[in-house]
């Protein structure tokens, strides 16, 4: 997810493309991993927020750079929890 959100700000107008690849390896990651299994599930009305928004502004990343930062939060608050139960 780091890199991911790495490649996002670094190329703010173009991560749609310019970082497919991490997008992907989120994706696969986000398929077996137990703690973003539980995210997907814990943190699914966070994203469908920052997912709304992305649709709504393709070309233009920065106007959901809140929803998106939420969504961070939320996946980062999931992991601790599960790195200490």
């Amino acid at each position: 997810m780091e890199r991911y959100t790495q490649c996002v700000e670094k190329y703010p107008n173009v991560w749609n493309t310019a970082c497919s690849y991490q997008r992907h390896e989120l994706a696969r990651c986000s398929e077996t991993h137990p703690i973003m299994l539980k995210a997907k599930i814990k943190c699914s009305s966070v994203f469908d927020k920052y997912e709304r928004c992305h649709k709504k502004y393709p070309q233009d990343h920065s106007r959901c750079s809140s929803s998106f930062n939420n969504f961070l939060n939320c996946v980062e608050t999931v992991a601790e929890d599960g790195s200490t139960s």
